[in-house]
This record gives structure tokens, sequence and C-alpha cells, in this order.
């Protein structure tokens, strides 16, 4: 599996792509406070799908 940040290495479970976007210093927790819901509708972008059997 690839590194959600750097694609050029593996995925080494580091956790530096659960680090919250506005205080590097915490894991996300899904708070969605780095979200801007000033629209009447949100729209993300899926890159792909980690799925438990995935993982080594």
């Amino acid at each position: 599996m690839r590194c959600e940040i750097d694609d050029l290495k593996a995925c080494d479970d580091c956790g530096d792509c659960d680090t919250c976007s506005l205080d590097p210093q915490k894991h996300c927790d899904n708070c969605e406070k780095c979200l801007d819901f000033s629209k009447a509708y949100e729209t993300i972008q899926i890159d792909k799908i980690i799925l438990e059997t995935d993982k080594p």
C-alpha cells in the first residue's frame, strides 16, 4: 500500500495521514472544524477506499 502523504514510499503506518489539518499536534477525531459549511451543501472527493483486508 502507498503512503497517503508521499506517493513515492510505501505506507509504514506512521499515522501522519491521520493528523489534524488545523492542529498538527492533534490526531484527527472527525470534529469537522476544517470543513467550510457556508454553502447550502458540501462535497468531498474520495480518492480511494481502504478496506481492512487491504492492509498487509
